[in-house]
């Protein structure tokens, strides 16, 4: 694992990628502008969870943070992973513009020279090992933190509408208990979120790249090797997996939503 994760950069190994220094120094400035404004969102985000839940329950602050250390470690895993997995897509989209302009090469490209076919396929290949290891690694937990996600939004949802309906308690607790709650609920509805649009875009930019290698080896002029060889590129396909259950993407999210808005309605209609 840690060899291919050694392999994402698109360095000075091979000469054929164009590599823009001022380019490169923004885009770490920018992604290191990013981290940092990250990493201030989630520690607001918990605060506020942390003296919202104080003020909710009546609980000091020790008592809070043993409630919330458990969550707050399972949060950090599920964005520790969705930052890996899109780091791979940005790999893969950088190569699958560098593949497409080299398709392309015969078009006048100022400041670009063509990549070797060769050194795409295999960036491609090391791209796909990492992935692919990656998904069969995180497996297991990638199904625990769906359902885990999915159990505690629909339960959030479930206390946060009955408590905004709710006459028996007083209005001052009554709000301090709906603001507590909804910060769960957006604390753990942006992880689930975060988890499959991370998902869905890596395996997209991974699956894309198939057919543009595929496209330009076809129809090159010069075929010295049978357009079978490369049916592979096609046919290898990247989707990061829970358990073997089902494959974590957008149209998933959409169908647990669906799914999880039913129970909702289910479990509110009996408690009425």
């Amino acid at each position: 694992m840690a060899g291919d994760l050694q392999l994402l950069s698109l360095d000075a190994e091979h000469p054929g990628i164009p590599l823009d220094a001022k380019a490169t120094r923004r885009g770490d400035e920018h992604h290191e502008a990013v981290r940092y404004k990250d990493a201030l969102s989630r520690f607001i985000a918990w605060a506020v969870i942390v003296e919202t839940g104080i003020v909710a329950f009546r609980e000091t602050f020790i008592e809070n943070m043993i409630y919330i250390l458990g969550y707050m470690t399972n949060s950090f895993s599920t964005i520790k992973f969705s930052g890996i997995v899109l780091l791979l897509g940005q790999r893969f989209r950088h190569l699958n513009e560098v593949a497409q302009r080299s398709k392309d090469s015969s078009m006048p490209v100022q400041k670009y020279l063509a990549v070797d076919f060769r050194v795409i396929h295999q960036l491609h290949n090391s791209l796909m090992n990492a992935s692919e290891s990656l998904s069969s690694q995180y497996s297991w937990p990638l199904l625990a933190w769906l359902i885990s996600l999915c159990g505690h939004s629909v339960a959030n949802l479930y206390f946060l509408i009955d408590w905004l309906v709710s006459t028996t308690e007083s209005v001052n607790t009554r709000w301090s208990l709906v603001a507590c709650i909804a910060w769960w609920v957006v604390v753990f509805a942006s992880q689930l979120l975060l988890l499959h649009i991370a998902c869905h875009y890596t395996s997209s930019e991974a699956n894309n790249i198939g057919s543009i290698l595929f496209d330009w080896k076809s129809f090159a002029v010069s075929r010295s090797y049978r357009i079978e060889s490369s049916l592979h590129l096609i046919n290898r396909r990247l989707n990061f997996s829970a358990a073997g259950c089902f494959h974590v993407n957008l149209p998933l999210l959409r169908s647990i939503t669906a799914l999880l808005t039913t129970y909702l309605v289910l479990l509110l209609q009996f408690q009425a």
